[in-house]
């Protein structure tokens, strides 16, 4: 691959891709159409999850990986995307519990990377899926990392941010991962 430029579009795996952010050897990239409608949480039965147990997380991961090359995927690089939780144990308040960090290959954009990044999509009426969420989407309290509910972008949508209970709602998924580029 020729030295990235952000906001270049450059094909990958069949896809064509848009560049948000290049750093040494590495380059942050995002599908320049959406790769369809999936739910965030299809298997969701008690309208609680977390990105790393949702089922557009294990897809993305594991199905939508596999369409790419051994030589490709070597040249995806596993991200860190969720910050290590810690919480209070149930069991005893005293006791912390810290959950590992969570790499990822592919992964949708947080609401805070995508106003850092202005992707493609933001200027389009579309709904798509963004990985934060809210146990309540007006103080924006993340509780234990649980998510009652969980954002979504939206032209329409009260300055572009949105939230839904609805975990299995088919909306637009946009994949971004890091790619090796030195």
């Amino acid at each position: 691959m020729e030295s990235p430029i952000v906001g270049d579009s450059v094909k990958f795996g069949g896809i064509s891709w848009d560049i948000l952010e290049v750093q040494e050897d590495k380059a942050l990239l995002i599908t320049s159409k959406s790769v369809g409608k999936r739910g965030y949480d299809i298997d969701d039965g008690y309208h609680v999850t977390r990105w790393s147990n949702c089922t557009l997380q294990k897809w993305l991961n594991e199905k939508f990986l596999k369409r790419f090359s051994k030589i490709e995927r070597r040249m995806i690089i596993p991200t860190v995307v969720e910050e290590p939780l810690q919480r209070q144990a149930p069991w005893n308040p005293e006791v912390i519990v810290t959950s590992g960090p969570e790499y990822d290959s592919f992964f949708v954009l947080s609401y805070t990377e995508m106003i850092k990044y202005n992707p493609s999509f933001m200027g389009k009426d579309e709904k798509v899926w963004l990985r934060t969420g809210n146990i309540n989407p007006f103080t924006g309290d993340m509780g234990d990392g649980m998510n009652l509910v969980v954002e979504y972008y939206s032209k329409n949508a009260e300055s572009s941010r949105a939230f839904t209970e609805a975990f299995n709602a088919r909306m637009k998924v946009y994949p971004a991962f890091w790619l090796s580029v030195g």
